[in-house]
């Protein structure tokens, strides 16, 4: 009974208006060298016709 009630406490202080999430912390991009693999489908060859 005591987790129903804990539950309820925390979705109630979820549904305040008040309420404000947090930020969550993100690690910066690793700065890009452009010696990748380029992403996506390869392109049709143009002999292909």
């Amino acid at each position: 009974m005591e987790k129903l009630t804990s539950l309820i406490s925390e979705t109630n202080a979820l549904l305040d208006p008040s309420y404000t999430p947090e930020r969550k912390e993100r690690k910066p991009r690793a700065a890009g060298t452009g010696t990748g693999g380029r992403r996506g489908r390869p392109r049709k060859e143009a002999t292909a016709e």
